[in-house]
């Protein structure tokens, strides 16, 4: 049970830690092509992304890491089936998320449907697989 519990928590700090360092590199992408963010002084978008970002991950990486560890007990999940999880699993958390912090209902749909298109793009065959079949 102990060891579940270290990865179910060493999953969620790689996922925070991931979506944390993605955020602050958007957050200073944006301040170097974008100065002039508004109120917010540019030098701080990183951490203004970063921080948000890290807490996504966080919240996202421990749903993940309780599925697996779920799943895992009753059935072997292939490295398809745990990238196609990860990506529902990112989707339905990151559209929670901005249902939170968004301004705009179609800021929500369009997270939703990249997670999903994300998501779907797992099952498909790839042309090798479509050709034998």
């Amino acid at each position: 049970m102990l060891h579940k519990a270290l990865k179910i928590c060493s999953v969620a700090i790689t996922w925070a830690l991931a979506w944390g360092f993605t955020g602050a590199i958007l957050g200073a992408v944006i301040a170097i092509f974008q100065p002039d963010t508004g109120h917010i002084p540019s030098s701080k978008m990183p951490i203004f992304i970063g921080v948000p970002s890290a807490v996504f991950g966080l919240g996202a990486g421990l749903v993940y890491g309780i599925l697996t560890a779920s799943l895992s007990t009753k059935v072997t999940l292939r490295m398809k089936d745990r990238a196609a999880l990860g990506a529902l699993v990112g989707c339905g958390i990151g559209v929670a998320f901005m249902r939170i912090l968004a301004h705009s209902y179609l800021t929500v749909l369009v997270a939703g449907l990249l997670g999903l298109l994300l998501a779907t793009n797992f099952f498909r065959k790839a042309p090798t697989q479509l050709a034998k079949t």
